[in-house]
């Protein structure tokens, strides 16, 4: 009798994670190493027992998504599961074929709207019992993962590794997920995979989590002015100046220690897929409200004594130029009383009103040189700051725009 397909890829599972039992750091030996204390052999059952009890989990869920496939073949949320199973089960070919044959089927587009409705159910599984969409088929994903915990509690080994970061992964918990696939990455000796094929598949599984892992998980790239001497944090951790801040979904906070010490922060809500950028600019010169108005004030009165004294000048001239037909002189070019030889009363009034026009132009000149002064000080005392912006490269999160403090 044929066995169903989701035995085959139980039994594939199995072979891939049957390394768990090592610790991660050694080689899996050819005959299990008598345990050094009762205590760690009774661990290490307990991790077994919990392991068996995650792949029954395990292999439920795919043999469920396998009768889901084959009711509803060109339902592409279940394609997108079914080849999560597969990747999980070291199928990568197979898991490869089913994603070509969905997209050919259905439709790049269509795949790739599922695959957005798939991601933004990231971090929504946890807490309920039927998963973000109703489904509960993902209740046995979860089963599973719980028991995949518990054994990697009790022994840290590459393939409960490897099975938890994918947990993780699903849950929106990417900085966890990283360090797992990490660890696991190391614990696996290039040599040895490339001699075993249970190891060749458990790195062909982490090095398919780790692209997962990069094209889930948000950051933030940082750009500075070259006079910048802060530092960075993102979620309360240091962050580089150079490589960008990978994120884990939700609410974070960035906190930028400025050049002269002082915090500016910012709050974001990323989502899967999404980047930021987040810039320091040079300082520049901000001025509070209050600074605003004396400035622009000062500089409005200045142009309106400026413009007042060109009409008196204006005036003046005209006048001069009357006066100087009537035999008036004056000290200079322009300025100073003048003085006139004619007796007439009428040239001496329009004397007199020159010499006022003078004084007029005089005074409203020097009140706008002050007012210029006055504005110029203003400006060269507001201290400098530094400009924050946070904005938003992909994906729809949000993020506060533009921040600042005092250089």
């Amino acid at each position: 009798m044929k066995q169903p397909r989701c035995v085959l890829h139980l039994v594939a599972f199995l072979v891939l994670l049957s390394w768990c039992l090592p610790s991660a750091g050694h080689a899996a030996p050819k005959a299990l190493a008598k345990p050094s204390t009762p205590t760690e052999a009774e661990r290490k059952a307990q991790a077994d027992a919990q392991f068996t009890l995650a792949l029954e989990s395990f292999g439920k869920w795919c043999k469920t998504l396998e009768q889901a496939h084959h009711a509803a073949p060109r339902d592409a949320q279940v394609i997108l599961r079914l080849v999560r199973c597969r990747l999980l089960s070291g199928e990568l070919p197979q898991a490869n074929e089913l994603l070509a044959r969905g997209k050919a089927s259905l439709g790049e587009k269509i795949m790739a709207q599922a695959q957005r409705i798939s991601d933004a159910e990231i971090g929504a599984e946890t807490g309920t019992e039927t998963g973000a969409d109703g489904d509960a088929t993902e209740s046995l994903w979860r089963q599973a993962c719980v028991h995949f915990q518990a054994s990697l509690d009790l022994d840290l080994s590459i393939g409960a590794q490897l099975a938890v970061s994918a947990c993780h992964l699903r849950r929106g918990k990417f900085t966890l997920a990283r360090e797992l696939v990490v660890a696991a990455i190391r614990a696996i000796d290039p040599q040895e995979a490339a001699a075993d094929s249970t190891r060749a598949m458990q790195l062909k599984l982490a090095q398919e989590l780790t692209r997962e892992l990069n094209r889930l998980q948000p950051r933030i790239t940082a750009q500075f002015h070259a006079g910048f001497r802060g530092s960075l944090q993102v979620g309360g951790k240091p962050a580089s100046l150079t490589a960008p801040a990978l994120l884990d979904p939700g609410a974070q906070t960035v906190i930028a220690t400025l050049s002269n010490g002082e915090l500016a922060s910012a709050s974001l809500q990323a989502s899967p897929s999404e980047s930021f950028r987040l810039s320091i600019g040079a300082p520049q010169r901000q001025m509070s409200h209050r600074r605003r108005i004396l400035f622009w004030s000062l500089v409005g009165a200045g142009a309106a004594a400026a413009i007042t004294s060109g009409t008196f000048y204006a005036v003046a001239q005209n006048k001069w130029d009357e006066l100087a037909g009537a035999g008036c002189s004056r000290p200079s070019s322009f300025g100073g009383e003048i003085s006139c030889v004619s007796l007439d009363p009428l040239i001496e009034d329009r004397g007199r009103a020159y010499n006022r026009t003078v004084n007029y132009f005089q005074a409203s000149g020097v009140g706008a040189l002050l007012l210029a002064g006055g504005a110029l000080t203003v400006y060269l005392t507001t201290p400098k700051k530094e400009t924050l912006q946070l904005l938003p490269l992909a994906g729809a999160g949000k993020a506060s725009l533009t921040m600042s403090a005092s250089f």
